[in-house]
């Protein structure tokens, strides 16, 4: 009787261990794949795609892709690559630090930075944007530390509050970007600022 016991706690016990190890890979192997539909789904909205991201290399060996730990995206450099159409609302990538699509041919407005919630430097200069949306500056990740807005042909429109409230935000880029107003200075004081012909 006493030797059934022991083999029931026994096997409870290897049980629970298997569950428990089962549960663990279970998530591992779901927070690895978060990034993967993310860039599956960035690889079929960016056009041109660029010519080494395929479905059937994994996206930490893309050119302009960094990876961290457990694949997880901390940084795409797809500036000056000729790149016409970027998605409207970039997929989630939590930790995403760096976005760089400047020196393209993107035009309209803005994309939806929104899922990008650890970003800290955005580059958008050197490109055709011509409309910021509303609530733009809102949504960007309280994490922010650089943004870039130089060269786009943008309607006259002034520093939003929502910009000077970033406790983190050491340097925004907007000459040539059509920035008007009487105390950018002001506004700004806390970062560097570049306003060179606005």
């Amino acid at each position: 009787m006493e030797a059934n016991k022991f083999k029931l706690s026994f096997l409870c016990l290897v049980l629970r261990f298997i569950l428990l190890l089962f549960s663990l890979l279970s998530t591992t192997v779901i927070a690895a794949a978060d990034d993967t539909a993310a860039m599956a789904m960035l690889v079929q909205t960016i056009i041109p795609t660029p010519s080494d991201w395929s479905k059937n290399s994994s996206y930490c060996q893309w050119k302009g892709v960094i990876c961290e730990a457990n694949d997880r995206v901390s940084a795409i450099y797809l500036g000056s690559m000729s790149l016409n159409v970027v998605p409207p609302q970039f997929p989630t990538l939590p930790k995403l630090k760096i976005l760089d699509i400047s020196g393209n041919n993107l035009s309209g407005s803005f994309p939806s930075l929104a899922n990008l919630t650890s970003l800290q430097n955005v580059f958008l200069e050197d490109n055709n944007f011509n409309n910021i949306p509303k609530g733009f500056f809102t949504e960007l990740a309280t994490t922010l530390q650089l943004l870039t807005l130089s060269n786009n042909p943008f309607p006259s429109w002034t520093i939003p509050t929502e910009l000077t409230r970033f406790a983190g935000l050491k340097e925004f880029w907007c000459d040539k970007a059509n920035l008007r107003g009487n105390n950018i200075a002001r506004d700004c004081s806390r970062f560097s600022i570049s306003t060179g012909a606005i």
